[in-house]
């Protein structure tokens, strides 16, 4: 579904294009004409409708085209974060107020058992919400090694294959064995939401590691066409994106970093290839994105690396 979500910021107009989840967009739409209905003016009703969109469209391109009810107050302050990076507090405030009202709409209709945005103390000036995750290669690697160092082989394999192939966390959970390609190290025809295809490549180590994590589950008997499993009511069944999530979440602890989410790997895979001069058109296409302009929000710029390189000017 394509929209424009237009609104006023500053005397400045803001345009946004992009494509929304469907089911997102109908959970919108009911708000939207709850508040009508309620007797709500026609500008505050605009207000919600460009921030809700706009906010869709966030959950759709960077969030691996997340569900509003499968949204966590990490997640919505994720977002919060990213909107804080131009905007003034007191708009802030606002965005905070669409969101949070929708979720009380949707707790009322028994959609949501809570609301996430009550658990989140609203922004004051100068206070960030939270801090973007980018992972640099010497964190990357310390991750990687202290992992190896766990007795706990899925979760290895799982951090090492998002970290090398920067996949969205929903593709990932639909990975299946007979996707892999393991003489040419892809993975292929993975399915995303919204029917998406996509193909995602791995390297050499992730391959042993892939090949080790198969070997044990021939030996302990366990058959299953997903790679990544959860075991509950005695039967082990696909790892979904919020198992994952949660797979993330342990292993940055590993490195002191309590919010480490799949996408912060893609993120931290971008700005890795960017620093090791990776042309920006390769990482988008490994990143699957539709324009290299959403991949430059996936990248950390090292500012020390441009102060050299702008040293050498001699200006």
């Amino acid at each position: 579904m394509k929209y424009l979500a237009t609104f006023e910021k500053r005397s400045k107009r803001i345009k946004i294009e992009g494509n929304i989840n469907k089911n997102n967009e109908k959970l919108i739409k009911g708000f939207l004409q709850a508040k009508k209905i309620a007797g709500l003016s026609e500008k505050t009703i605009y207000v919600y409708k460009c921030d809700l969109y706009t906010w869709a469209k966030y959950l759709h391109d960077e969030m691996e085209d997340l569900l509003i009810e499968d949204c966590t107050e990490d997640d919505i302050m994720e977002y919060i974060s990213f909107r804080m990076e131009d905007n003034h507090v007191n708009r802030i405030k606002v965005i905070f107020s669409g969101i949070s009202s929708l979720y009380d709409h949707l707790r009322r209709k028994r959609i949501v058992t809570e609301n996430p945005v009550s658990l989140i103390e609203r922004p004051k000036k100068g206070l960030p919400v939270v801090e973007k995750h980018f992972l640099n290669i010497e964190q990357a690697k310390e991750l990687q090694d202290k992992l190896s160092k766990q007795d706990d082989l899925q979760l290895e394999v799982y951090i090492n294959f998002a970290l090398s192939t920067a996949g969205r966390v929903t593709a990932t959970s639909n990975l299946r064995w007979d996707n892999i390609d393991f003489d040419n190290r892809v993975c292929e025809n993975i399915k995303e939401k919204g029917g998406k295809i996509v193909d995602f490549y791995f390297s050499e180590k992730v391959k042993d590691l892939l090949l080790k994590l198969k070997e044990v589950r021939k030996k302990e008997d366990i058959v299953n066409d997903y790679v990544f499993l959860v075991k509950y009511d005695k039967e082990y069944h696909k790892a979904t994106s919020n198992v994952l999530r949660s797979w993330a979440k342990k292993a940055g602890k590993l490195i002191d970093i309590d919010n480490l989410a799949p996408h912060s790997l893609r993120r931290s895979f971008a700005t890795i290839a960017k620093a090791n001069n990776l042309p920006l058109e390769d990482i988008s296409t490994i990143l699957n994105h539709e324009s290299t302009d959403t991949t430059k929000i996936y990248i950390k710029e090292d500012k020390g690396k441009i102060s050299k390189s702008k040293d050498m000017i001699g200006l």
